[in-house]
């Protein structure tokens, strides 16, 4: 299990807190690890969908479950509006890259953050 985050000391106090919370997952041979991801970035989104690459060899199942809202208007350095990139744009540039394994390796499910947040 990966969780994605762009500020990797609460991810990682997220983790630490599931854990301790859940002993079972280490004891069962689950881990969770860190995964850098700033959708407010094409690139860094980009960045973190090569790093998941460069580590796995199979993805079963995406939740996209990020996102912001009620924000002051702004534009990201590529020129969105900040809260459709960290909610739609952003999640279709680290997925895209995704496809294929997610394709080749399990049927395909992929949960938008809308689905997550009911």
């Amino acid at each position: 299990v990966y969780m994605a985050s762009r500020t990797e000391a609460r991810a990682r106090a997220a983790i630490a807190e599931l854990n301790s919370a859940h002993p079972e997952i280490a004891t069962k041979g689950g881990r969770i690890e860190f995964l850098e991801l700033d959708l407010t970035s094409l690139a860094g989104c980009q960045a973190a969908a090569r790093a998941f690459l460069e580590k796995e060899t199979r993805l079963d199942i995406l939740i996209n479950n990020a996102g912001i809202m009620a924000t002051p208007p702004k534009l990201t350095a590529d020129g969105f509006d900040i809260q459709f990139q960290s909610n739609h744009l952003g999640h279709f540039a680290f997925t895209y890259p995704l496809l294929p394994i997610l394709i080749e390796t399990s049927k395909v499910r992929i949960l938008p953050p809308q689905f997550t947040s009911l």
